[in-house]
């Protein structure tokens, strides 16, 4: 499946979730930073702040000591390239959780396990994951 679609079905899906009060595709976010550009539009979005490599998604709760999270959305089969990699390791370094997936219902699970909410697709663990450490705050109360 394309980044888009798998982008547009991810999206879909937050509709469905809350977050306390809020939808998680109110608070979670689309940064459209690859796609084929124009030399000169190129140009003005990167003097604009646009980073080579910056993660797709970004979800700004903090949860379990990271400060946010984020995500990035590859095509079925595809990774994430060098300048991906090197801008997750820093992102992690600065105290963010940052993953990819190449499959966006496994994202959204992972988007489950990182807010702690349960995932009623899971299988016989009751429906909730694991929580990503044991330590942190708990987002039930948002």
């Amino acid at each position: 499946m394309s980044e888009t679609k798998q982008q547009l079905a991810l999206m879909q899906w937050a509709q469905l979730i809350n977050v306390g009060p809020y939808a998680l595709n109110e608070v979670l976010i689309h940064v459209p930073n690859g796609g084929k550009r124009r030399r000169i539009e190129a140009s003005i979005l990167k003097g604009m702040g646009v980073r080579k490599g910056w993660p797709d998604l970004q979800l700004l709760v903090p949860v379990a000591g990271y400060h946010g999270a984020l995500w990035e959305l590859k095509d079925t089969g595809k990774t994430p390239d060098a300048d991906q990699v090197e801008c997750h390791d820093m992102l992690r370094a600065f105290g963010y959780y940052v993953a990819w997936f190449d499959d966006w219902e496994l994202c959204s699970r992972d988007i489950l396990r990182y807010l702690r909410l349960p995932d009623a697709r899971a299988g016989a663990d009751g429906g909730a994951f694991k929580p990503l450490n044991s330590g942190g705050r708990d987002v039930a109360h948002l």
